[in-house]
């Protein structure tokens, strides 16, 4: 044989020979922050908050984004979570009738979405049937409100 027909053949040999030999010595384990937990119960829920404005109708900037799972509340501004949101919208000054406001607020034909993770609240639940619920709020008055059913088995 000659000197390149060797190395050819001994660099693999030694090569999974010394990986061999690294991880009898060195006994790698399963290692990072994640922890699991098989007997819990609980799953991490989440969804996308979703808020509409259109043409012709003012929602004022200081109105509250309101979000319930079970008993739990989180709150925003209408304000912040458009800005958080990320997406364009229109300022114009009006006339809400029903809730008694006058002024400048929200209008135009938009969709803003945020995730239920961008409101401070616990998205840990158990088993079982809960509710969620958003609601928009100007002083007292509930301007919108939706609940929906969910599910954890």
């Amino acid at each position: 044989m000659d000197k390149k027909n060797i190395i050819s053949v001994a660099l693999p040999i030694c090569s999974v020979f010394i990986l061999l030999s690294a991880f009898y010595f060195l006994k790698p384990g399963v290692t990072g922050l994640a922890v699991y937990n098989p007997n819990s119960t609980q799953q991490q829920v989440d969804a996308e908050v979703a808020f509409s404005t259109h043409q012709g109708e003012i929602i004022p900037a200081n109105a509250v984004i309101e979000v319930w799972l079970d008993d739990q509340r989180s709150a925003m501004s209408v304000q912040q979570f458009i800005e958080k949101s990320g997406t364009a919208y229109e300022l114009a000054e009006g006339v809400h009738e029903e809730i008694g406001f006058s002024g400048v607020g929200y209008t135009g034909d938009y969709t803003y979405v945020l995730s239920l993770s961008d409101f401070s609240l616990d998205r840990s639940i158990d088993s079982g049937d809960h509710t969620f619920t958003t609601k928009i709020m100007y002083q007292g008055k509930v301007l919108y409100e939706r609940s929906n059913g969910v599910i954890i088995s």
